[in-house]
This record gives structure tokens, C-alpha cells and sequence, in this order.
């Protein structure tokens, strides 16, 4: 079994994906998106020239191995393709299955040699395919459901020379559903707030070292979040909304710190991300920077100076809604979370993009969660400590309800031991993921 231990595959998003196994140079090369990122070498290979079983793709064992996901493009080649090949995969292939089934329940080889192929438990076609106007197999990770190459025509591959190249977009359910949004039902002025003081559970969380993310839709004028210190009127922030743009300021909206440089239409969610630290501010906006503070401001502008002090400031009460300003009607709110430290670019583009559970992060800058609600019909407290800070509802339950409408149904997370899925599998070898979204390569 060989391990491609330097790769992960994304959740998500399209990986080209590609073994070559080489019997003449002893050695099994893994390649994803056109790049060599691991070879095996000194492989000690007891294979016959030619293979006499069935090719399965996405065919599983038992159910913790069904694979779940768009497959596209399937070739399988009867020579090792070189590095340089593989960028445009020049070589012709023995198996080139378009991803179109005909109203027989086909799915056609494009190769001279016409393989039969077949589906097995109808895995159904969508028109996301890696090219714009391909289409590709949705696999729902259904013990059966599989393609199917006839025995008689995989005889055509000289399994000394081979290789085996796909298009793969795995799905992964491993970091649980995402059913349900916090939604004020009319413009009032009803707000969440932490029954429990911050600052008196375990360590505190300093402002100089905070990150806030939330998800957040129909926000116009309206303030979403608002942070501060019970001890003194001095110490809190805002992040209002107003005509499209989010503003981080301070002392009751005396003063402007960071705005956003981009505007969220209506009807739409948007997830906005605010870092905080002792010298500055940076802002994200649909996963990517929007605008950065590097300095609070002069000494001559109030409120501004006096809020972040070289020892900061603990969080001691997180407000959903304001009470100064209400969220609007049919307004959302998603994903709330508070992390100790500051999160990086990339784990901010995996919050977005891959739908990574905060639960699930493994931040690059070693930030760690502190606080998470994601309203599953509950105010509860989600995070690494339990429902350490519940949210308690002040104003009336007919202002407020929990909505089925969501920025994502499904967080990716990490696969799990329980869920490794078979991409590809002969009597010859097996190509799946590991627990770690590793591919590997196991010879029969």
C-alpha cells in the first residue's frame, strides 16, 4: 500500500487526480492536478503483463467506504505517462469515458476500443462537470453504485505500464448538517445575549487576540454584533450594517475603524470575518481580504486610541441584534463564532469556500475556537467547552424564529476513520482516500 502523504484532496472542488505504475523503473507516482507530488520507488511489483477483472470507479466495500462526489473524465492509459504528458494527457487512451449516460443506461467510451461500460444502481448526471459544458456522475455514496468496465475489454492495459487518470470532487458530511438560521420575522428591537460573564470562565478572551466570524443576510442598517465589557462603557465594538457595507466601530458608533470595501446585496448571504489585534484590523468579505487597519488611529482622534490599550481589553458579553439598532425584517444570522487569535487567509478561504465546521478548523496561525452558536433550533454554545456561554433571547419569541434558510446545508470537516472511500479498485490494485483525504494506492 503506498500513501501519497504529501496530499490531501480538497472537498468541494475539482482535483485532477492520476496513478502511474511503472514496473520497468519500480516505482508508483501520484500526481494531482497535473503535478508529481509523491513517487514510490524501489516498488517490488509480482504483477502479470495483462489483468483479467472487471475496472470499478466510486465502487464500494461496505458503506464507510462509499464515495460521495462528482467523478468526471475517467481515462485509463496502457503506458506510464510521463510528467510531461500529463499536463495535457497526450498520450491516447484505452479508456476515455464520457460522463453523458445514453437512455440505455450507458456510459460511452470515446477510446478506439469501445469498452462496455455500465452503471450499476443509476448514479445520477449533473451538469457540473470540470469543463463548463461536460457533465459529470453524482455519486451519493450508495454501496452499489459504481461504473463498470468489462473484464474483456480492461485486457487491452499492460498493467506494467499504466495509468489511471480521473477528475474527483469528493463531498464529505463528516462535519454534520447545517439546518437551521437565527431570523428576526419583523424590524424590532429583540437581541440575543450571553447569560454567562466571559470573563469569569476559564481564560479570558482578550480583544487584541480576537477573530469574529458570522454569516449574515438582509442586514441593511441593522447591527449584527456588538462585543463589549460590562466594567466600562469604553470598551466595546459594533459591526453595523448599513446601505450594503459592514462598519467596525467603537463607542457607540462614535468612531469608524475598518469599513468594507465591498457591497452585499440583499437576499443574499455573505460571511464577514474581523481580526483583531494590538496594532490593527483586517477585515474578509466572501473569503477573501476586504480592507485592513494597520494602526487604530492618532492619538488626537478619542475613543479611537483609548480602545485598544498595549493590554487590551476582555470580552466579558457578545449581543446578537443590538439594542440600539435592531437587525431588519427577515433578517438572518448564521455561524457565529469567536476564536482566540488571529485567522489566516487560508483558514478563512476554507470557512468559506470548503464549508469547514469551525469545530473542524485546524488554523494555520494556531487560532483556536472559543465560542460558536449555530442556532440548531438552540442558543446554545457550540464550542471546544461545551455550552459554556449560552445565548438567552431578550425581547419577544414571536419577533424571532429559527429559519430553514441557510448559507450551506452540509459542513465538509475532516473525513472521519469510519469514512475512507474507494475511488477505483481491480483484482490489480485500489485507489481510495484515507482518513486524511490521502490517496493511496494499494497493489492486490
Amino acid at each position: 500500500m503506498y500513501t501519497a502523504s504529501n496530499l490531501s484532496i480538497r472537498d468541494n472542488v475539482w482535483n485532477h487526480m492520476a496513478v502511474t505504475v511503472d514496473v520497468a523503473n519500480s516505482n508508483v507516482k501520484f500526481y494531482l492536478n497535473n503535478s508529481n507530488v509523491f513517487t514510490q520507488s524501489n516498488v517490488a511489483f509480482n504483477i502479470n503483463s495483462n489483468v483479467n477483472s472487471n475496472l470499478y470507479v466510486a465502487h464500494a466495500e461496505a458503506e464507510s467506504n462509499a464515495f460521495k462526489g462528482l467523478i468526471d473524465n475517467v481515462q485509463l492509459y496502457d503506458t506510464a505517462v510521463s510528467s510531461y504528458q500529463m499536463n495535457d494527457l497526450a498520450t491516447f487512451p484505452v479508456l476515455n469515458l464520457d460522463m453523458t449516460p445514453t437512455d440505455a443506461n450507458l456510459v460511452i467510451d470515446m477510446s478506439s476500443f469501445q469498452n462496455t461500460v455500465t452503471m450499476s444502481n443509476s448514479p445520477s448526471s449533473t451538469i457540473y462537470g470540470y469543463q463548463p459544458t461536460n457533465k459529470a456522475l453524482d455519486f451519493d455514496a450508495s454501496i452499489n453504485q459504481a461504473l463498470v468496465v468489462s473484464a474483456s475489454n480492461v485486457q487491452n492495459v499492460n498493467a506494467k505500464q499504466m495509468t489511471l487518470s480521473m477528475w474527483v470532487k469528493p463531498t464529505s458530511s463528516s462535519g454534520g448538517t447545517n439546518s437551521k438560521s437565527f431570523k428576526k420575522t419583523s424590524s424590532n428591537t429583540s437581541y440575543l445575549l450571553n447569560s454567562t460573564d466571559m470573563s469569569t470562565v476559564g481564560t479570558p478572551l482578550n480583544i487584541n487576540e480576537t477573530t469574529l466570524v458570522f454569516w449574515s443576510k438582509n442586514y441593511d442598517n441593522g447591527r449584527h454584533v456588538y462585543l463589549y465589557n460590562t466594567t466600562n462603557t469604553n470598551k466595546n465594538i459594533h459591526w453595523l450594517a448599513g446601505q450594503g457595507v459592514f462598519q467596525f466601530r467603537t463607542q457607540n458608533d462614535a468612531s469608524l475603524i475598518n469599513i468594507s470595501q465591498s457591497v452585499a446585496a440583499d437576499d443574499e448571504w455573505h460571511m464577514w470575518v474581523l481580526t483583531i489585534y494590538m496594532d490593527g484590523s483586517t477585515m474578509y468579505a466572501k473569503g477573501y481580504i476586504d480592507n485592513s487597519t494597520n494602526v487604530y488611529g492618532p492619538v488626537t482622534v478619542p475613543n479611537r486610541s483609548a480602545f485598544i490599550q498595549t493590554a487590551g481589553w476582555n470580552i466579558t458579553n457578545i449581543r446578537l441584534g443590538g439594542n440600539r439598532y435592531s437587525l431588519t425584517n427577515e433578517s438572518h444570522l448564521d455561524e457565529v463564532s469567536l476564536f482566540r487569535g488571529q485567522l489566516s487567509a487560508n483558514d478563512v478561504d476554507k470557512l468559506y469556500n470548503d464549508k469547514i465546521s469551525p469545530k473542524s478548523l485546524a488554523s494555520d496561525n494556531s487560532a483556536t475556537l472559543y465560542a460558536y452558536w449555530n442556532f440548531e433550533d438552540n442558543y446554545d454554545d457550540n464550542g471546544p467547552n461545551g455550552n459554556q456561554f449560552p445565548l438567552s433571547l431578550n425581547g419577544s419569541s414571536s419577533e424571532v424564529e429559527f429559519s430553514t434558510d441557510t448559507p450551506f446545508t452540509e459542513y465538509t470537516g475532516s473525513a472521519s476513520s469510519s469514512n475512507t472511500p474507494l475511488i477505483a479498485k481491480s483484482d490489480l490494485f485500489k485507489l481510495s482516500l484515507d482518513s486524511d483525504n490521502k490517496p493511496v494506492l494499494s497493489m492486490l
